[in-house]
């Protein structure tokens, strides 16, 4: 009996020092959002010229991922009519196309180079290249261990 009364109070006294740890960083994190409007240019900095084309490659590609959303649900609300709708998906692929092949060249060429020293405070994030549904293993069929 004694021995779990020793455990409960050492778990509250665990607890009690990262509520603190925790008070801390909050106050940190509210220190830092009074600061001021957080510029979303400077939030993410790519080390390199392969970096930014990386991200801005990828950037585009999702971009107008999200303009061919909006243009299905404006076709399906009867908001356009569909030989508009079909110029613009055709524009849009067009400049998307463009974008996933600069984008596989800038992954090649990363690949070929030593990834550089990180100035960061942890490991680089992937960006994976092309349909990002695809990519992120949603489309995968868990029965058949396949593409659905």
């Amino acid at each position: 009996m004694q021995q779990e009364r020793a455990a409960y109070e050492q778990c509250v006294k665990d607890m009690s020092l990262k509520t603190q740890e925790l008070s801390l960083w909050l106050q940190k994190a509210n220190g830092k959002a009074d600061a001021g409007p957080i510029d979303p240019d400077t939030v993410i900095v790519p080390e390199d010229e392969l970096c930014r084309q990386a991200l801005e490659s990828q950037a585009e590609d999702l971009a107008i991922e999200d303009c061919l959303y909006a243009l299905d649900k404006a076709l399906q609300n009867e908001v356009i009519g569909l030989d508009s709708y079909l110029k613009q998906v055709r524009q849009l692929c067009n400049k998307q196309f463009f974008a996933r092949v600069l984008g596989a060249k800038v992954a090649s060429r990363q690949s070929q180079h030593p990834i550089p020293a990180r100035h960061g405070s942890g490991p680089g994030v992937p960006m994976p290249q092309g349909d990002s549904w695809a990519a992120s293993g949603i489309l995968m069929n868990p029965l058949a261990g396949q593409r659905a």
